[in-house]
């Protein structure tokens, strides 16, 4: 997805995770970045995942870690119908995925 100035919306299907971090690869330009929001499978904001909690993403990266308030855990919503809500400026994703952590 390419979304310049003023930005975009884009919201998934419901997905379920087997990982408990959610990766990014995408491309960031100037004060542009991306946001994701977690949602349930009706479309309402899963606490503490929403998009006012994601912390802002301006990165040029194959696999950035995206936290909420710098929490990346997703452990509680593995296995879960969730909706992915990316809010982009000046920004392109190319690819997302759910991983296993390798950290203790």
């Amino acid at each position: 997805m390419d979304a310049g100035f003023p930005g975009g919306i884009l919201t998934t299907r419901p997905l379920r995770f087997s990982g408990n971090e959610l990766l990014l690869n995408l491309h960031t330009q100037g004060s542009g970045g991306v946001r994701v929001a977690l949602l349930d499978a009706a479309g309402k904001p899963i606490r503490g995942f929403g998009g006012e909690e994601c912390d802002w993403i301006n990165a040029d990266s194959n696999e950035h870690t995206v936290t909420w308030r710098s929490r990346s855990d997703l452990s509680d919503i593995t296995g879960k119908p969730v909706r992915l809500e990316f809010t982009m400026r000046n920004a392109r994703l190319f690819a997302f995925q759910c991983s296993r952590s390798t950290q203790s």
